[in-house]
């Protein structure tokens, strides 16, 4: 069986590969004697030599090299160089665009429609999820097949953790649910609730590294809406705010434990207590001077 990237390498270069079987030498013959020519013509004569550096190395396998490719053959008059100047010419050009390798792997369509490459998510079709797919990755692009099909093709994206979603992928339901995955789309329900919701959620998209996890942060910040309100969570939201802590799991917190309810500024500062058993801040000054 021929590796798929090695196929496709002969396919664009429109080569033909023909593999040799299994223990069989004398399938690829003529490449063995080719290996005992040149180590015979080159390493051989260099085992004795010694050298200081790779170029110096190169320059005499080269030398040696253009020997063995000038010199006739034992039983014909061309040379090795000849016949490859006679066959050059009927060649074929090479293809205007070059090779690009391609990563072939098996990879099963998660339930929400995707698979998973490297820590990316790209979507597929909904009808394919729990079924294995092929997926091909080169440098740009990442294509996923079902039996020879291809059935989604996107541009191959490095962010890990990310998801690359084409909308019509996903099911009927789904699709009303990932249009509305967007920074405007949470501000504005945010908004709704009141001023502090909105800059909360804006705090939490600046924090966050990727969208996905703010976006699905923000979703649940606001589902605490139908237990607690509307009022409720605004209030949360602005002591969230006051402490720095914008996590669904304080904002809930807070709501669970009243702290919503609570004031907000207590005053830092007391008046000092006046007892007759209780030392000022000018007792150990006195107590220095008596010494």
């Amino acid at each position: 069986e021929i590796a798929r990237p090695f196929e496709e390498l002969a396919a664009h270069y429109e080569m033909a590969v023909i593999p040799a079987r299994s223990k069989k030498p004398k399938d690829k013959a003529k490449v063995e004697n080719e290996v005992g020519h040149v180590e015979r013509s080159i390493l051989a004569a260099l085992r004795h030599r010694q050298f200081f550096s790779l170029e110096e190395l190169n320059k005499d396998i080269l030398k040696r090299l253009e020997i063995l490719n000038t010199t006739a053959f034992q039983k014909r008059p061309e040379s090795r160089k000849s016949l490859w100047e006679e066959e050059k010419a009927s060649l074929q050009p090479l293809p205007q665009s070059r090779y690009e390798y391609g990563l072939w792997k098996w990879v099963k369509v998660h339930p929400d429609s995707h698979i998973d490459f490297e820590r990316h998510f790209y979507s597929v079709p909904c009808e394919y999820v729990h079924q294995k797919v092929e997926l091909r990755a080169t440098a740009h692009v990442v294509e996923i097949f079902h039996q020879g099909k291809r059935i989604a093709s996107h541009q191959r994206s490095l962010l890990p953790g990310g998801f690359t979603t084409v909308i019509e992928h996903l099911p009927a339901s789904q699709q009303a649910y990932t249009a509305q995955q967007t920074p405007e789309y949470y501000l504005e329900k945010g908004l709704a609730i009141g001023p502090c919701m909105e800059e909360l959620m804006l705090s939490i998209m600046a924090k966050r590294k990727y969208k996905e996890q703010a976006f699905r942060s923000c979703l649940g910040i606001l589902s605490l809406e139908k237990s607690y309100g509307k009022e409720r969570l605004e209030t949360a939201a602005k002591r969230a705010l006051l402490l720095g802590s914008f996590s669904y799991k304080s904002i809930k917190s807070i709501l669970d434990k009243g702290l919503d309810q609570l004031p907000y500024l207590l005053p830092l500062l007391h008046e000092p207590i006046l007892h007759e058993n209780l030392r000022g801040a000018t007792y150990y000054d006195e107590q220095e001077e008596i010494r």
